[in-house]
């Protein structure tokens, strides 16, 4: 049961955009949460076209001790700048992210992170498995392989899932986002800073249901186009945060995507390209690679 309180043990940051057939289910996951700690729910509604902020409104009046929505905006701020806003207002010890379409369906979630965290200081972060829930209504997992993870993992492309973090409040959090604000992964930037700040814990759990529904930021985007967005992100979040090895990195990130860009393809495709590209063309296996996703895919 959740206490009143002015500053929450856990603030729940949760984001909206035309969300109005998922975020009651989002809502609800945060309010059958069991603790033995105060938490608060922070919504930030990013000028919904449709009855999202509606059903917020609805649910903040029937539960103000737990539920703070922010004030709506004249304009549509845009995902990065709506996360920041709200992540601002966010005051308790720990922060728990949840976009509006995803929800947990763990009523321990939030108990059970934080007795981790509390117990295990070293930690910036925990996260748990998930089921992945597709249009077809079908589940599928998300189980993690290791237990810990740490900055080269996340500078390697590792990046924990956004619906099941619970994070260490601290005030760099919001100025690094600031500061890179253009780049479109906030929770690859969360999982960054955090990581310069201490490992990050994955507990076994299955704790939330991320909702490829195909009206997501990630999930809208066409399957093809994937693996090309994905790759020029990573690309992007690398030259932000410029470690010493960006270039190792990088070239790391290139020669996986192209491997998974040609594991995709039938056959036949690989064939007829290999036999166009080496013995038409007389270009080296190597070359044809590079040139083959590169000029092809990246730069489509």
């Amino acid at each position: 049961m959740n206490n009143t309180t002015n500053t929450p043990m856990v603030s729940v940051c949760m984001i909206t955009y035309n969300h109005e057939a998922y975020i009651g289910e989002a809502i609800e996951g945060v309010l059958m949460q069991k603790a033995n700690f105060p938490f608060k729910l922070i919504i930030g509604e990013d000028h919904s076209t449709d009855n999202t902020r509606a059903i917020c409104e609805k649910y903040a009046a029937k539960h103000p001790d737990v539920i703070e929505l922010l004030p709506k905006e004249e304009i549509n701020l845009g995902m990065m700048p709506n996360f920041i806003k709200t992540l601002k207002v966010c005051k308790g010890k720990y922060i728990a992210l949840c976009e509006g379409d995803d929800y947990w369906i763990d009523e321990n979630k939030l108990q059970m992170q934080v007795d981790f965290l509390e117990e295990n200081e070293e930690y910036s972060l925990v996260f748990t498995n998930r089921h992945i829930l597709n249009p077809s209504g079908i589940l599928s997992n998300s189980i993690g392989t290791i237990d810990t993870y740490t900055k080269d993992d996340i500078l390697k492309g590792f990046i924990p899932w956004t619906q099941t973090i619970l994070l260490r409040n601290n005030k760099i959090i919001p100025s690094f986002l600031r500061k890179h604000n253009q780049c479109p992964s906030g929770d690859r930037l969360i999982s960054y800073i955090c990581s310069t700040l201490g490992p990050l814990k994955r507990l076994d759990n299955i704790t939330a249901v991320y909702r490829d529904s195909g009206y997501g930021v990630w999930s809208s985007i066409p399957v093809k186009d994937k693996l090309k967005t994905s790759t020029e992100r990573y690309i992007d979040f690398i030259n932000m945060v410029k470690p010493n090895n960006s270039t190792e990195l990088i070239n790391l990130k290139i020669n996986k995507a192209k491997l998974e860009f040609l594991r995709k393809k039938p056959i036949s495709y690989i064939i007829n390209m290999i036999y166009d590209n080496i013995f038409t063309k007389r270009t080296s296996f190597t070359l044809f690679l590079f040139n083959s996703f590169t000029k092809k895919y990246l730069k489509s």
